[in-house]
């Protein structure tokens, strides 16, 4: 079955643009920063959404580069311009490759 991270009793059913992540619909409709937001019904279209997520993602400040880290800070795509700029900021950042194999390895447990 494919688990929600923080609700192990409920499947997941939902993908955010916004953070990133998958979560069942309390996940979801609990945080007001949700706000984009797709239904996950197959196995096929969860991996297309977080190819689509994390390996096309674009920088949001250079829109013409693609984005090497995530800002769990500001929940937007970076590129190495911006990462010192987070880094200075105090920014809790991520390697969108480590976020992408983590959300691969929960699809690879959805049935």
């Amino acid at each position: 079955a494919f688990v929600c991270p923080i609700h192990p009793s409920r499947e997941i059913k939902m993908f955010c643009f916004t953070d990133g992540t998958f979560g069942c619909h309390d996940c979801i409709d609990k945080k007001p920063d949700h706000w984009k937001c797709e239904r996950v019904k197959t196995q096929n279209r969860a991996i297309g959404i977080v190819y689509q997520h994390f390996r096309e993602a674009r920088c949001e400040s250079h829109l013409e580069d693609l984005a090497s880290h995530f800002c769990l800070s500001e929940n937007k795509g970076r590129c190495p311009k911006c990462v010192s700029e987070c880094v200075k900021g105090g920014h809790q950042l991520s390697v969108l490759n480590d976020l992408y194999n983590s959300q691969m390895n929960l699809i690879e447990e959805f049935d």
